[in-house]
């Protein structure tokens, strides 16, 4: 009896990258750990009895669980706690590595139909006249470059696992097709291939590429029976995430104005040499990108990165400041200003996260501090308010849903509410907790995300909060 096609084929790596055990995946639960009843077992040192979970999902994703392991659980070269993946995926179990791909080659052959939205249903095989008008591969996988391409120009990430990132992000636009990542060295251009399915489109395709830092570019590859729309010549791709910061430059220049980056929210942590040197790497990706793009200056979070941030806008800005560039090349319309992807996923952790931050900063700002460091971030009320924002509109939106299926509703944030708040209890410990006002912030978290007046600010009605309650 053939191999069931459906679900997902995990394969376990030799260290030369070789594949040593293949196991097949089907909708379901799957465990991966050291023990005798763990589906997926690995008798390496490193991998926990339980190590992780991964979790095949009917609509074609899996949602991968990090199930408390000493040597941690990594995707796309990220230790997770949770993570929804599709399509090529680089995993790891501590120091284990692990190619997890679509079992079924035939998904290389869906395209969505003329126009159809990005997430929309497939239209059915792909065949002569199908197009993807609209949903341009460069223009759909733009915004997620900005967060790729700076790790691997840092050297955090190698291309293989960058590669593998954008080719499950290729899915959620369009289920077929290859990612290549490219680079001009000494002995000629090295490519570096991932496939976003079973790799079983051919060579022969239509090809798109676009440039990244430090050499870098990508090229996104479909077969010639998509009629993918050209981009027209000179036209920029834009990182959708950045095309407000390109804006700002481009107007605050025609008119004079310096164009000051955004702040580094990074805080150096002490403890931790890994952790600090891949936050700084970050910060510098950061004000690299801001000084390259034409910014006349940034900020930072902590003095201690100051310096960072100076060496970066010193070496581009070799005058006062950049308003000599007006940026005529950079077009940016509305709609890229007010296109929010990505909508999924929506997982129970993130939720949870929104709702400890909120309590967290909510809870130190009624207290009087403004600024507060959370998860080696230091935060200010914009944070908050859009964890709050995110949760409000999940609860009433028809796309709020987690996804495991479930739709988070009302009753489910209010259960999830006492249950963050005993984290941070526990967290913080009980002297810091005294000294700030969790409860109340828990109480405001609730309120401001339950009401259906949605507040134009959080700390409009905490300000009333405050008076209301001032020792007189």
């Amino acid at each position: 009896m053939p191999d069931e096609p459906n679900g997902f084929l995990l394969k376990i790596l030799a260290a030369d990258g070789a594949s040593v055990r293949r196991h097949h995946l089907g909708p379901g639960e799957h465990v991966v750990g050291s023990i005798a009843e763990a589906e997926i077992r690995i008798e390496e040192a490193g991998i926990s009895r339980r190590h992780a979970r991964i979790g095949v999902l009917a609509d074609g994703g899996a949602v991968i669980h990090d199930l408390g392991s000493k040597n941690g659980t990594f995707v796309a070269g990220r230790r997770i706690r949770e993570a929804a993946v599709c399509g090529f995926t680089m995993v790891a179990f501590g120091s284990v590595q692990a190619l997890l791909q679509p079992a079924d080659p035939a998904r290389t052959d869906v395209l969505f139909g003329p126009g159809g939205p990005a997430g929309g249903s497939p239209a059915g095989p792909a065949g002569e006249g199908d197009t993807t008008r609209g949903l341009h591969p460069l223009e759909r996988l733009a915004e997620t470059l900005e967060e790729i391409l700076p790790s691997l120009a840092e050297g955090l990430t190698t291309a293989e696992e960058a590669a593998g990132e954008l080719a499950c992000r290729w899915l959620s636009v369009l289920p077929l097709g290859r990612v290549e990542f490219l680079r001009d060295g000494p002995a000629g251009e090295a490519v570096v291939t991932a496939a976003s399915t079973a790799d079983a489109v051919p060579r022969s395709v239509a090809a798109f590429e676009v440039e990244g830092p430090d050499g870098w570019k990508i090229r996104l590859r479909a077969p010639s029976s998509a009629r993918l729309e050209p981009l027209q010549p000179g036209d920029r791709v834009v990182c959708r995430s950045s095309a407000y910061s390109l804006l700002l430059i481009k107007t605050c220049h025609r008119r004079g104005a310096f164009a000051m980056g955004g702040m580094a929210a990074q805080i150096p942590i002490k403890n931790d040499p890994a952790a600090n040197e891949a936050a700084l790497a970050k910060v510098r990706a950061d004000k690299d990108r801001e000084a390259t793009d034409g910014h006349d200056g940034t900020w930072v979070a902590h003095p201690g990165l100051v310096g960072l941030a100076k060496e970066a806008f010193d070496k581009v800005m070799k005058t006062p400041n950049q308003i000599h560039r007006q940026r005529d090349d950079v077009k940016i319309a509305a709609a890229d200003l007010t296109d929010f992807r990505p909508q999924t996923p929506i997982t129970e952790n993130g939720v949870r996260i929104n709702i400890n931050i909120g309590i967290q900063y909510l809870g130190a700002w009624l207290a009087g501090t403004g600024c507060v460091p959370i998860y080696n971030l230091m935060e200010d009320a914009a944070t908050a308010e859009i964890s709050r924002a995110q949760i409000w509109h999940w609860i009433r939106s028809s796309l709020g849903k987690l996804d495991d299926g479930r739709k988070l509703t009302r009753e489910l944030f209010l259960e999830l509410v006492p249950q963050e708040l005993a984290k941070v209890r526990e967290m913080l410990g009980e002297q810091q907790y005294a000294a700030g006002k969790y409860e109340e912030a828990a109480k405001m978290f609730e309120q401001l995300t339950l009401d259906d007046d949605f507040a134009d600010f959080l700390t409009i009605p905490a300000y009333e909060y405050l008076i209301a309650h001032e020792h007189r």
